[in-house]
């Protein structure tokens, strides 16, 4: 009976104290944050500055989106002929190893991202 009452004590000081100190500090300030030109939040559509913003914009997008294309189609040669090289490694009569599954499961993955990469329009 003593150590629930200690116990009780404990929770209603604690909180007691919690309540306190949330109520005694002042609230942040709002974050402020610089002008970004590619927010689309700040962007008024119409003004010819603002299309060819967008047009940067866009093609910034287009060539990061090639570069990773480009990257995960050499990720992707370089895992198949990995592959084939494990492959004619291998006695034809055992068991596949368990690196070769590892790269076709990598190779499925890698070339699902550059699927739904390619299928993705750029925004």
């Amino acid at each position: 009976m003593r150590h629930l009452f200690l116990c009780l004590s404990f929770l209603v000081v604690c909180g007691a104290l919690a309540s306190a100190q949330s109520v005694s500090q002042p609230s942040p300030e709002p974050v402020r944050r610089e002008y970004d030109p590619f927010d689309t939040l700040h962007a008024h559509e119409g003004t010819e500055g603002d299309q060819r913003l967008e047009e940067i914009r866009l093609k910034r997008a287009q060539e990061e989106r090639r570069k990773a294309l480009a990257k995960d189609t050499d990720r992707l040669s370089q895992l198949i002929t990995e592959l084939k090289e494990s492959l004619a490694k291998a006695d034809p009569t055992k068991v596949l190893s368990l690196d070769a599954v590892k790269k076709a499961e990598e190779i499925e993955k890698v070339a699902k991202r550059v699927k739904n990469n390619l299928r993705e329009p750029v925004q």
